[in-house]
C-alpha cells in the first residue's frame, strides 16, 4: 500500500525524517523528551520508529482521550500501561513497572488532579519506582510525550 493513515513503526516505511529521527535518537538517549506539533504531521510515527531502532526495552503509551485536566486516576494509568506497546525485550521490565502501579494504587486509592502538589509527589514517587526498576533490570529507563500545543502540558515537564 503506498499510503496509510496508521502510524509507521518501520523504518523503510518512515519517509523523508531521516534527521528529525536522528535528533530524536540522540535527545532521547539523554533526557525525557516531548515531542510536540500540529494534527497528522508524524508525531507517533516519529516516536516508534524511533524507539524501534534503540536497542532498549521500552513501553508506549497512547494518550490521546485522556484529558490533562481531568481527574487521572491509577486505575487509568494501570490500564494504559496493560495496553501499551512494548518491545520484545521489555516484558520483565514492563511487569515490574505494572508492580509498582499495583503497589501504588493499594497505597493510594484516590484520584489525583495533574495540577495539584500531590500529584507531583505520585508522580515523582511513580518516577523513582521506575529507575528502581529499571536499575533492577540493568536497564535505563527513558520518558517521551507527545502533545498538540504546548500550552496543554503541565506545569512540571
Amino acid at each position: 500500500m503506498l499510503f496509510s493513515e496508521k502510524p509507521k513503526t518501520r523504518l523503510e516505511d518512515f519517509f523523508d525524517r531521516r534527521d528529525e529521527l536522528k535528533q530524536f535518537s540522540s535527545l532521547v538517549e539523554r533526557s525525557p523528551v516531548v515531542v510536540k506539533g500540529i494534527r497528522r504531521i508524524g508525531k507517533s510515527s516519529l516516536i516508534k520508529v524511533g524507539l524501534g531502532l534503540l536497542e532498549q526495552p521500552y513501553i508506549y503509551l497512547d494518550l490521546r482521550g485522556v484529558a490533562i485536566n481531568k481527574k487521572i486516576s491509577i486505575r487509568t494509568i494501570f490500564e494504559l500501561l496493560s495496553a501499551s506497546e512494548t518491545s520484545s525485550k521489555s516484558s520483565r521490565f514492563v511487569q515490574t513497572v505494572k508492580d509498582a502501579v499495583r503497589e501504588m494504587s493499594i497505597a493510594s486509592v484516590f484520584t489525583i488532579r495533574l495540577a495539584q502538589e500531590r500529584t507531583r509527589n505520585l508522580l515523582l514517587e511513580l518516577f523513582r519506582k521506575l529507575d528502581k526498576a529499571a536499575k533492577a533490570h540493568a536497564q535505563s529507563w527513558l520518558s517521551c510525550s507527545m502533545r498538540h500545543k504546548c500550552s496543554d502540558l503541565p506545569r512540571w515537564i
